[in-house]
């Protein structure tokens, strides 16, 4: 029987198969109890439900969600859902999976029901083509099923008004922040994150009908639900964008994204931002109707990445570093990742130090399987190769520590130093980090829970 062959009978009157629109209010009603919801009266991830349930949620199908029924009592009592969209390594785009809306009752947890899911959830995501699997969430959790956190995911400076540079009066109106309330405005910010993104290792292609729920189709309260903000002078003209939490989770303002149009300068704008955001979080702590976990504001994390030019217009010194938490990350098969975002690796080495006419080998022993890589003059071909002992090879990984490396979260070089059962040689070591550079950026967690 195929795996994504649904229902399936998993003993003690419990059935797995597939969601339908019928489950819509069971489904509200599992999200609320098996996330504690009712308890925290935090019911953020029931109203993103209830979105979707509404149909504003494009990506969520019924058709790639399971659930868990109780058929002596008709109740779902376990669920999980696929995301599916496309992601850029570079310029190379490839497909991956996000395994979401992860719940089950308390009064059925132990008993495996998320590992069952995860088979089928996980086959899906093969069948469509997804290379590589991420979610977010749970701490430790996941690594049960394979995830190892190997994808940067915020990190930045935490920043608080005493450190913010004076604004003078008399400039007070230079520049603004607001709300996109025009097809124009709306039409800027995609187009600048787009561009912002694609400079990073790794981004996110967003379809148009996401962009159209951003822009609005959230209800106020929703995990998913974000703010997008324009940036303009005085007349009028658009100079930037910008993205923050809607939701204060603790005392900080999240502001994930922020870019300029080119040619356009932060020193200037640094003051107008930087008190602009503080009065929009203000505000927003007193005016929004949510009840937000945060029992107060005290200033704003730009959760940027590792670098950004704000960073510097500011000065790190004035600023307390913030560590990037990350995407639990997984991957059936490395060299199938690899042969996925192959051209742009290609392009990684021709303008490294090996250079565009590099020919050469590199057997990469992962212990209990492998990868090759085979360089004939800058072009590139990788296949498994299974290791004959755990000395074969030019570089050794244990357990899935390489993934870092592909996801440019740590370089091969840093881990030859921190795990004593990863070596390579010189050469490899030299070769790994030209072929993966790290990573600076952010991935957009679209739909939340990042």
């Amino acid at each position: 029987m195929s795996t994504l062959q649904l229902p399936k009978n998993l003993g003690d009157n419990l059935i797995l198969r597939w969601a339908t629109p019928a489950d819509n209010e069971q489904l509200l009603e599992l999200t609320f109890h098996a996330l504690d919801e009712g308890e925290e009266e935090y019911p953020f991830v029931k109203i993103f439900v209830q979105d979707w349930i509404d149909g504003k949620f494009p990506i969520l199908k019924h058709e790639a969600m399971t659930v868990v029924e109780d058929t002596n009592t008709s109740k779902l009592v376990s669920s999980m859902c696929l995301f599916s969209s496309i992601w850029r390594y570079g310029e190379t785009e490839f497909k991956v999976g996000r395994p979401e809306l992860v719940m089950t009752h308390e009064d059925y947890r132990r008993r495996g029901l998320i590992s069952k899911q995860f088979e089928v959830i996980h086959a899906l995501s093969e069948a469509r083509g997804e290379v590589m699997q991420v979610i977010t969430g749970i701490p430790s959790l996941y690594r049960a099923f394979d995830y190892e956190l190997c994808l940067e995911l915020g990190g930045g400076y935490r920043i608080y008004p005493p450190s913010f540079p004076k604004l003078k009066g008399d400039l007070a109106d230079d520049y603004r922040l607001r709300e996109p309330v025009s097809d124009a405005d709306r039409a800027f910010i995609k187009d600048l994150h787009k561009t912002n993104t694609r400079a990073m290792l790794f981004s996110m292609d967003v379809p148009d009908p996401i962009w159209d729920f951003e822009f609005g189709g959230y209800t106020d309260g929703s995990d998913g639900k974000f703010h997008w903000l324009v940036i303009e002078n005085k007349a009028g003209e658009p100079l930037g964008y910008l993205h923050h939490d809607h939701v204060f989770w603790g005392p900080v303002m999240d502001i994930n994204f922020l870019a300029l149009k080119p040619g356009v300068g932060y020193l200037n704008l640094l003051p107008h931002l930087l008190h602009g955001l503080w009065n929009i979080a203000q505000r927003k702590f007193v005016d929004d109707n949510i009840n937000h976990p945060a029992e107060e504001i005290r200033g704003l994390y730009l959760r940027l990445g590792r670098d950004h030019p704000l960073y510097d217009a500011i000065g790190r010194d004035l600023m307390l570093k913030a560590p990037a938490y990350a995407w639990y990350t997984r991957f059936l098969d490395e060299t199938a990742y690899l042969n996925a975002i192959k051209p742009q690796l290609e392009k990684h080495v021709a303008e490294s130090t090996a250079g565009a006419g590099f020919t050469g080998e590199l057997k990469l022993n992962f212990y209990n399987r492998g990868t090759h890589l085979k360089f004939q003059e800058g072009r590139l071909e990788i296949e498994s190769w299974l290791p004959p002992n755990g000395s074969a090879g030019h570089a050794h990984f244990p357990a899935n520590s390489f993934w870092s490396v592909m996801c440019g979260q740590k370089k091969a070089s840093q881990l030859a130093i921190e795990i004593a059962d990863c070596w390579m040689s010189r050469t490899a070591q030299v070769l790994l980090d030209c072929i993966f550079p790290e990573f600076n950026g952010q991935v957009w967690v679209m739909g939340g829970g990042g």
